[in-house]
């Protein structure tokens, strides 16, 4: 458990009665498998759902998922904010507002 957490459990132990006492101790064991099961979420997830970059949108897509994900807001804060069709090959990000077109084959990405 992260500190900040066995530092409240402490503190509520202090005001807790000896018989409630168990109660506590469930609940700590509670939260250290659910913070456990959320890093081996988080670990697993790049590996298994990690958005792709669609050439022919210049969005990123999640399988199965069908939508379209702003690369910008993808980029700068790893959020997945699905965008909207303008035309054919317009699209918009609902809240960076970044106007996303495909990707032309002679385009790389530089860092």
């Amino acid at each position: 458990m992260t500190p900040k957490l066995d530092s409240l459990i402490a503190q509520i132990k202090a005001c807790v009665s000896p018989q409630d006492q168990h109660l506590l101790d469930t609940l700590e064991k509670e939260i250290a498998q659910l913070v456990a099961g959320d890093s081996d979420q988080q670990s697993n997830y790049p590996s298994a759902n990690a958005p792709t970059l669609n050439p022919k949108t210049g969005c990123y897509h999640v399988a199965p998922n069908p939508a379209q994900y702003c690369p910008k807001c993808y980029d700068s804060s790893q959020a997945l904010v699905t965008t909207q069709r303008l035309n054919s090959k317009l699209r918009i990000c609902s809240q960076c507002r970044a106007s996303i077109k495909p990707i032309k084959p002679s385009q790389t990405i530089e860092n």
